[in-house]
């Protein structure tokens, strides 16, 4: 294995502790959240918590790709 993109939520309780715990593993290149299915509400990256979660962790973290897709629907 050369890598692994992980899925995480930013707004999630303990977001930024699993990231910073894991900001030095070398498989992990990336981290994902899903918005596009039927669980997550219409513009769901746009919350203040989902905003807060990634400024949080952007803050102090050494692993910097993050893919989000945030749709306007």
């Amino acid at each position: 294995m050369l890598g692994m993109v992980v899925s995480a939520d930013p707004c999630k309780t303990g977001f930024t502790e699993f990231m910073d715990a894991n900001s030095s593993n070398p498989f992990i290149k990336g981290v994902r959240q899903v918005l596009h299915n039927p669980e997550i509400p219409p513009k769901y990256c746009l919350t203040p918590e989902f905003v807060q979660g990634i400024r949080d962790w952007e803050e102090g973290s050494t692993l910097r790709h993050l893919h989000t897709s945030c749709g306007t629907t």
